[in-house]
């Protein structure tokens, strides 16, 4: 069976395609942004964009957009920036591909966007092994260096659709015990919890919330709230749109944990939590993630629960889906910069093995902590 690939290039073009973008990105749990989210990208005045349609025998089975943009790779080894390098690169939208691929029409995305020779290093996101895209990738031959760094690219999610209970009995009967223990832990202070999901909510919940955040390691990588203009007018859009869910948990009166995500197609991306470091013996982070998980299988609008990018130990713990993926790049042999980054890039990865292996994940994780300190 033939795959049958359109480009289009406008903004005109791409409109019509709002419902089939919806009626793909609802076939699984993960998060797929919204298609106002896409049109609001592809109309900024510098966006160089290759939307890309996949159709067999007359039926539209995946659609992706392609950005290229000359910018900055930034090498790191674990959590030290070392340093950036200008790069000529391409991107799909959100890093997501709405629809499935086998291997025929991942190989036919893939020709499309080698077939533009301003895509010099072309990062494709978190990508499942088990897919078509993957596979295509894979089977590159001369003329590409390809590079699939699978440590912490494992998407998890959790189903909501039912209820939270159903969830809870669906744990190993060690993790219930144990979150149901610290849960019970943090409400013995008697907190009090308060959700915020509408527009008039959103200066409350920045100001109780960004404070906490200035407080958490991730301020080192980049990773924070704040409570100014753009943050507001960030957080009011969501809200106008119904996709802002968050919440903060008081001790006192005072905020001590918060966490939000957006979601988007019956799937909430749990964008961030924080709480005061002194409530970390309280099991405060455990507490507000559970809070949010309940409030959320209350919610008729939200059947999925996607922990996003970047695994790690209490998204393993947590997640009942599981998506095995690897971060997918590709670089062309035609530039010699895209060859330089991703080939640093691979010897930083192949470091963070060795040292996993040498010091063991518990030594590993212990001076990763003090780093963030």
């Amino acid at each position: 069976m033939s795959v049958d690939v359109t480009i289009y290039r406008t903004v005109e073009d791409v409109a019509p395609f709002a419902q089939v973008w919806t009626d793909l990105a609802q076939r699984g749990p993960l998060y797929v942004p919204p298609f106002d989210d896409l049109l609001d990208a592809i109309r900024q005045p510098d966006a160089d964009f290759r939307f890309i349609a996949l159709a067999q025998s007359g039926e539209i089975e995946a659609l992706a957009c392609l950005f290229l943009w000359q910018g900055e790779r930034t090498i790191w080894l674990s959590q030290l920036r070392l340093f950036s390098l200008k790069v000529p690169m391409a991107g799909l939208f959100g890093g997501t591909i709405a629809g499935s691929l086998d291997e025929k029409a991942g190989q036919a995305l893939l020709a499309a966007i080698l077939a533009e020779p301003k895509a010099g290093l072309i990062d494709l996101g978190d990508t499942p092994i088990d897919g078509g895209l993957y596979r295509a990738a894979r089977a590159l031959g001369m003329g590409q260096s390809v590079h699939d760094n699978p440590r912490g690219a494992t998407r998890r999610a959790l189903p909501l659709t039912d209820g939270i209970a159903p969830y809870l009995a669906s744990l190993r009967p060690s993790t219930r015990k144990a979150v149901l223990r610290d849960c019970r832990m943090f409400e013995r202070l008697s907190p009090s919890f308060r959700s915020f999901s509408t527009p008039d909510e959103v200066e409350s919940f920045l100001r109780d919330a960004a404070p906490l955040s200035q407080r958490t390691h991730q301020v080192k990588l980049g990773v924070k709230l704040e409570d100014d203009e753009a943050h507001r007018a960030r957080f009011r859009a969501l809200a106008v749109a119904g996709r802002l869910r968050a919440c903060i948990a008081y001790v006192d009166g005072t905020p001590c944990a918060f966490a939000w995500g957006d979601l988007s197609h019956r799937t909430l991306y749990f964008r961030m939590t924080g709480y005061d470091p002194e409530m970390r013996r309280h099991c405060a982070g455990t507490a507000i993630l559970f809070h949010l998980l309940e409030t959320l299988g209350a919610d008729p609008a939200c059947g999925f629960f996607d922990f996003g990018v970047r695994d790690m130990d209490y998204k393993a713990r947590f997640g009942t889906i599981v998506v095995p993926s690897t971060a997918l790049s590709i670089a062309r042999w035609s530039s010699p910069a895209a060859c330089f980054a991703l080939t640093i890039e691979r010897m930083m990865d192949g470091l963070k093995d060795k040292g996993a292996a040498l010091l063991g994940g518990a030594t590993l994780a212990r001076i990763r902590r003090a780093m963030r300190r």
